[in-house]
């Protein structure tokens, strides 16, 4: 700070360059917290230099730099991914982590002070858990000479230029890789990388029309549900508006370079909030276009990852659905009710087993009879609200919500998938093949043995957030019927590089929002999956509708199956038939493509 005061700009990057070299010298494996907690105090290192960097020209180890301190969690994640297997002793810990993430969930749903002893006891074992797991990961990586090879000390300590030149080599002359970065004190920075061209850097000291117009787009983006026809025109004028600005911040000022170059593929590497923007709906004022309609688009969170995925990516087969409509189980009544239900009349004392957990129905209700009668779907109109009630022994179940279109997406994939050729057992003439599993089927034991087999994984089920984003769900079921959570931890833990280069789509809503910490780093469903050996996911950014991800999915499936090699643009494809039915960003933009 003293030499940057005193404008000394070369002993401050000596002195920067130095304390980076520490920094990456004495790192090692950690439980997450507290490797976050320390990324959190290098990061301002990190910003520093690249500050320095950008002010005294060094434009390539301004970029270098950025790779380098950012998501250096996230990386190790992914880079350390299935090195447990074959260590029985992991694999014991990984069990047993599981069950007390299990018992953790179920516990966090009871209010009464024994549970809640219980709850502070389970916290205590996942700790001590987790710690023990992590010290063995530590001796493995110390120990293995192959494990070792992947240690940050050689891989972030590349001269700057040879980074940039590997990400050249796997690119094509159509494609450009897109960095973003922002600080207050040097404004909004975009790195553009090409095959055949230096690196182009464009800087803006206007970070706050960004910031405004970021948190503008993530309201009006939820007002675009259900607008009847003569609000739609004005909306759509506001949005435009707003998507506008950040087009013309985020991709005007480098589109002549990419037009002049010949770029029809965008790789967007964001930076903090942009990772939660859907790049598809900026709206270039000039052409009357949105971003979707003039470049195939794809993301990834860190430029680093995107050559490590390239080397994992397969042909597509088998295609693997695990379909799970009901939301979280909110509690059980007796199975006399069942005629109720059936009448489609709720009488007074069952509105008052609703109220005893503090649900009130209001007098506008709707029910529908699902699976011959063993199961209803419940809409309260007036508070907007679905519940999914099911048959199971003795007792009523009564869940959260409930995925209306899962049968028809369940469908529209499968024969977008095999297309026309699709015969009874779920093979097509060319060996192509697709695995169901639903309702009670949809376990966690069917979810990890037909992961594993499959090259596509799509996940039709409820994502629920929580508070520490490690314990963020899929809700699935056990082997009785019973609800199971399937946590981010759990995914990182045991399913760590198993899945060998699948893609995975998350049909369940919000599954692409990912806790954002200082050093751009990112918790959540997208770290979980890429750890679990993913090469593609897609994800969404807000609560998708029913109706208009199931054509989407059909559109994109059909297009993956003619072209298995470009996902991205068979969602791309997928976005533009979507958009001609419904007009809205709403319908067609929460999908975002993460990966190769």
């Amino acid at each position: 700070i003293i030499y940057l005061k005193e404008n000394r700009l070369e002993e401050a990057y000596t002195f920067l360059e130095e304390s980076i070299k520490t920094l990456e010298g004495s790192r090692n494996i950690c439980k997450v917290v507290l490797e976050l907690n320390f990324q959190e105090k290098a990061w301002l290192i990190y910003s520093a230099m690249i500050s320095l960097c950008l002010s005294t020209g060094r434009k390539e180890d301004a970029f270098s730099y950025l790779e380098r301190g950012k998501q250096r969690v996230f990386l190790r994640q992914i880079k350390t991914a299935g090195i447990r297997f074959g260590n029985q002793g992991l694999e014991d810990l990984s069990d047993k982590l599981s069950q007390r993430y299990q018992e953790n969930f179920r516990l966090s749903r009871q209010t009464d002070d024994e549970s809640q002893k219980a709850l502070d006891n389970i916290h205590k074992e996942i700790n001590l858990l987790e710690s023990e797991y992590e010290a063995k990961l530590i001796e493995l990586f110390k120990n293995d000479p192959y494990e070792s090879s992947l240690s940050y000390s050689k891989v972030l300590l590349e001269k700057h230029k040879k980074r940039i030149e590997e990400l050249q080599f796997i690119i094509n002359n159509e494609t450009a890789l897109l960095e973003y970065y922002y600080e207050q004190n040097i404004g909004l920075v975009i790195f553009v990388i090409t095959k055949e061209h230096d690196l182009f850097v464009y800087t803006d000291k206007n970070v706050d029309d960004l910031l405004k117009s970021l948190s503008m787009i993530n309201v009006l983006i939820k007002q675009g549900k259900d607008l009847p026809q003569q609000s739609l025109e004005e909306h759509l004028r506001e949005f435009n508006y707003y998507s506008g600005k950040l087009y013309e911040q985020l991709i005007a000022p480098v589109n002549d370079y990419l037009n002049k170059n010949g770029i029809h593929n965008l790789k967007i590497v964001p930076f903090e909030l942009l990772h939660n923007l859907p790049f598809c709906a900026l709206y270039n004022s000039i052409t009357g276009k949105y971003l979707i309609e003039e470049y195939i688009i794809s993301q990834c969170p860190n430029a680093e990852i995107y050559t490590f995925l390239r080397k994992l990516h397969k042909n597509l087969n088998k295609l693997f659905i695990i379909v799970n409509p009901k939301g979280t189980l909110l509690f059980s009544v007796d199975s006399c009710y069942v005629h109720e239900f059936n009448k489609g009349n709720l009488s007074q004392e069952l509105r008052k087993e609703f109220e005893k957990n503090d649900i009130y129905l209001s007098q506008k209700i709707a029910i529908t009879a699902k699976n011959e009668n063993d199961s209803w779907l419940l809409r309260d109109e007036d508070n907007q609200k679905n519940y999914y009630i099911t048959k199971n022994g003795d007792y009523l179940c009564i869940y959260s919500d409930f995925i209306e279109n899962a049968e028809d997406e369940t469908m529209s994939v499968s024969k977008g998938f095999l297309g026309n050729q699709i015969r009874h057992d779920m093979h097509d003439i060319c060996g192509r093949e697709v695995r169901i599993c639903k309702e009670h089927d949809a376990s966690i034991d069917n979810f990890y043995s037909n992961g594993t087999w499959a090259d596509v994984i799509h996940i039709i089920a409820h994502g629920v957030s929580f508070g520490n984003p490690m314990y963020s769900h899929i809700l699935l079921c056990d082997k009785l019927g019973n609800p199971y959570y399937l946590s981010v931890s759990e995914i990182m833990t045991k399913l760590s590089g198993q899945l060998k280069g699948s893609i995975v789509i998350l049909s369940s809503c919000e599954s692409g929002l990912s806790l954002l910490r200082p050093g751009d780093e990112l918790l959540g469903f997208v770290l979980a999956f890429l750890k679990a050996g993913c090469t593609t996911l897609l994800v969404s950014l807000w609560k998708v509708d029913d109706k208009a991800t199931s054509k989407m999915m059909k559109e994109f499936y059909t297009n993956l199956r003619e072209n298995p090699e470009f996902s991205a643009e068979s969602l791309r494809n997928a976005i533009l038939r979507v958009k001609e039915e419904y007009p809205t960003p709403y319908y067609w933009a929460p999908f975002i493509h993460i990966g190769v």
